[in-house]
């Protein structure tokens, strides 16, 4: 067993079991918040995290095989990649937009759409979505508009931010069935900057 990370969530735990590697996903009660509120949250979250991963696995959308659940916590495949922050694969920002929007399509969203939360698995160089635990099932379009604002957001501070964006877009805008997500999106980016 080998501690991964500490979040606000909970850790993230390698471990071997049934000689099978594994991220051992194990969410923590909050002490701030009565225990019994505290308790439905984790399952309310854990289970909407099981559901989404198990939905994007059935549409083709990689993310990390998800073995077995319970109340607080998730086992799931260990996949060997580097994030999208820190990774010097070559990338396709037009799939990843195609990705995206199949997501968007199915009335899903991620919720936590960031370079962190993107891995480029090193053995086919896929992209693997990470951590939808706060995203949401019946996602309405702003919801979904809010999903790709953090993506943006999230490569601001790459190097070549702009042709990522707008090589994302192309993909994006390519599969998706309604191009409003994208559009509101850019309003509400407007709408942060106006602010400042």
């Amino acid at each position: 067993m080998s501690f991964l990370y500490r979040g606000s969530e909970g850790l993230l735990i390698e471990e071997q079991i049934l000689g099978r590697r594994m991220i051992v996903k194990r969410r923590r009660l909050h002490r701030f918040l009565h225990p019994t509120l505290s308790q439905l949250l984790l399952r309310r979250r854990t289970l909407t995290e099981a559901r989404l991963l198990e939905t994007m696995r059935l549409h083709g959308i990689r993310v990390p095989v998800l073995y077995d659940y319970d109340h607080r916590t998730l086992y799931l495949e260990f996949i060997e990649g580097s994030h999208l922050s820190t990774s010097s694969a070559p990338i396709s920002f037009y799939q990843l937009g195609q990705m995206i929007a199949k997501l968007h399509n199915l009335e899903l969203t991620h919720g936590d759409l960031n370079p962190a939360n993107i891995l480029i698995e090193d053995r086919t160089d896929q992209i693997v979505l990470l951590d939808p635990s706060m995203g949401s099932v019946r996602a309405d379009l702003i919801t979904q508009a809010h999903d790709l604002l953090g993506f943006v957001r999230g490569i601001g501070g790459f190097e070549n931010r702009t042709e990522c964006r707008a090589r994302f877009e192309r993909g994006y805008l390519a599969k998706c069935r309604t191009e409003r997500p994208w559009i509101l999106c850019q309003e509400l980016e407007q709408r942060g900057r106006n602010k400042h």
